[in-house]
């Protein structure tokens, strides 16, 4: 379900790999073990075998009028988790052809795709939400200011983001899940950082 954009429309997956898709990308992922990767066009989902680079599977698809796509494998890189304003949809990469609905997205600024493809991260006012993909429904509420860049550690265990009331100061937050306050915070820094958490969720 993506969004029109200007980005060019091929993915380069390691070095001297290039795959080509048949219109401009929205977005792309790579599966955890780094063997897949997707993208999402104007009117397809493509899936890629990065060792044999071929193409495993495409979906055709209709541009979403507004908002940003986000995706990312399931665990196993047997489905692939696509999320935008409108939808939020599981689609097989192996086995049968099929595209499942996971349920209309909550109503948000922004939502993520955490990886593993299981919880999504929804950037709603004045809160960050953590919601599980099948059944979708939210597991957990944080209260922070103007939330933004959230991203999950690969392990689903933590969740890193930023927030900012000013164009120069930001503030900076890891929660963990099961837990109502931050486990770590930087209220005031001066900079803007990277957003991203390690593998094993010891660091960001």
């Amino acid at each position: 379900t993506p969004v029109p954009t200007t980005a060019a429309p091929a993915v380069r997956a390691k070095a001297g790999m290039t795959l080509d898709a048949r219109g401009p990308i929205v977005s792309y992922a790579t599966s955890l073990d780094g063997h897949l990767v997707a993208a999402v066009t104007m009117t397809e989902v493509v899936v890629w075998d990065v060792v044999g680079a071929t193409e495993v599977v495409a979906y055709p698809c209709e541009p979403e009028p507004f908002g940003a796509v986000h995706l990312a494998f399931t665990r196993d890189g047997s489905h692939l988790v696509v999320a935008s304003s409108q939808h939020i949809d599981r689609f097989a990469v192996t086995g049968t052809h099929e595209v499942t609905a996971l349920g209309p997205p909550p109503a948000a600024q922004s939502i993520w795709v955490a990886p593993g493809g299981e919880h999504l991260i929804a950037n709603r006012g004045a809160n960050v939400e953590l919601w599980a993909a099948t059944p979708l429904h939210r597991v957990e509420v944080w209260p922070v200011r103007h939330p933004a860049r959230l991203r999950m550690s690969p392990d689903g265990t933590r969740v890193a983001g930023e927030s900012s009331l000013r164009s120069d100061i930001f503030d900076h937050y890891v929660w963990a899940v099961g837990h109502d306050k931050p486990a770590w915070e930087c209220i005031g820094a001066p900079c803007r950082a990277l957003t991203a958490i390690s593998p094993d969720a010891r660091s960001g």
